[in-house]
C-alpha cells in the first residue's frame, strides 16, 4: 500500500474544516502516514501526528484566537519610546495549549512524520520544521525547535501576530511563501498526497466584506486572502484534493468554527469515490 500524505492549508477560523476532513478520512478507512500544515492546518497537524485529537479540540479551540494573547501592554510601552511592539497578538497561549497537548516535545518525536512551514522574514525563503526523506529546492529544513514554537511561528500572520524568532531566523506565517505543502508532504517520504485547500475556493473578497466600512478586521482578511493565495499548481501536484466552500463565513469569525469543522466534513465524504481509489 502506497505512503498516504496529508498537507493542511492555512486559512484562519477556516481551519476547523480539517478537523471535519479528519473525521471523514478516518470513517473511509483512509490511513495518513505523513502529515504537513501551514498556519490553521499547522495546528491541526501537530495535533494529528502527536495523536492529540480529542472530543475538547475537535471543536477547534486549538485554532481559535483566543489562544492568542492581545499585546497591549507591549504598544503601550512602544508609545512610551520602549520597545516596539511587533504585531498586535501574541502567540504564548497557544504553545501552552499544544504543550498541554502535546508536551515540550521536537519535530521529530512525533509518531508521525511531520513538516510546519514557516516563512524567514529576513530572507522570505520558507523553512519548513520536520526531517526530510528527499531534498526540496530553495526549501531550508530544521528540526531542532519544539513542536509547539514551530507551530506558533507557522501561525504568525504579519502585522496581525508577532514574528517568532529562532536563530538564525525571524519567522512567520508559512502561508507567505507555501501556503498548501503538498511538495513538503512528498518530501517527507509520502507517494500519494491528499491536500484539504481552505483558499481554493475563495477568490477574493466577497461583495458583502467589500460592501463594510475598512477596519482593521478587514484589512487583516484581505490581507490573508492575498498572501495566502497561490496558483493552482499547489492543487495540481496533489492526488486528491479537497476544496471546502464557505459561503459568507469570515476568515476571523470565531462564530463560524464548528461550522467550518462540519463543511469540512461533508466536502471529504463527497470526495469518497476518489479517495477510495487513491487507497485501493
Amino acid at each position: 500500500m502506497s505512503t498516504i500524505g496529508l498537507a493542511l492549508s492555512g486559512g484562519g477560523v477556516l481551519g476547523g474544516a480539517h478537523l471535519g476532513a479528519l473525521q471523514a478520512l478516518e470513517e473511509l478507512g483512509v490511513r495518513i502516514s505523513v502529515v504537513t500544515g501551514t498556519s490553521a492546518g499547522a495546528i491541526v497537524a501537530a495535533l494529528y501526528a502527536f495523536g492529540a485529537l480529542n472530543q475538547e479540540n475537535r471543536l477547534y479551540q486549538a485554532a481559535s484566537f483566543r489562544l492568542f494573547d492581545l499585546n497591549s501592554w507591549q504598544w503601550l510601552a512602544g508609545w512610551a519610546g520602549r520597545r516596539k511592539p511587533t504585531g498586535l497578538l501574541r502567540g504564548e497561549r497557544l504553545e501552552a495549549f499544544l504543550r498541554n497537548n502535546i508536551g515540550d516535545q521536537s519535530i521529530e518525536a512525533a509518531p508521525l512524520p511531520l513538516g510546519i512551514c514557516a516563512t524567514d522574514l529576513y530572507t522570505g525563503q520558507l523553512v519548513v520544521f520536520g526531517s526530510p526523506a528527499r531534498p526540496l529546492p530553495a526549501t531550508v529544513w530544521s528540526s531542532d525547535i519544539a513542536t509547539a514554537k514551530a507551530v506558533h511561528a507557522s501561525c504568525a500572520l504579519p502585522i496581525l501576530f508577532e514574528p517568532v524568532e529562532h536563530e538564525p531566523w525571524l519567522l512567520a506565517d508559512g502561508g507567505l511563501v507555501n501556503n498548501l505543502p503538498v511538495d513538503v508532504a512528498r518530501a517527507l517520504g509520502a507517494e500519494k498526497v491528499i491536500a484539504v485547500d481552505l483558499r481554493g475556493a475563495q477568490q477574493g473578497l466577497s461583495d458583502t466584506a467589500m460592501s463594510r466600512p475598512v477596519s482593521l478586521h478587514f484589512v487583516a482578511q484581505a490581507t490573508l486572502n492575498t498572501l495566502t493565495h497561490r496558483p493552482r499548481i499547489d492543487r495540481e501536484q496533489a492526488d486528491v484534493t479537497i476544496v471546502p466552500h464557505f459561503p459568507h463565513i469570515n476568515i476571523l469569525d470565531l462564530r463560524q468554527a464548528q461550522r467550518c469543522v462540519q463543511i469540512g466534513y461533508e466536502a471529504t465524504h463527497a470526495a469518497a469515490k476518489q479517495l477510495r481509489a487513491l487507497v485501493a
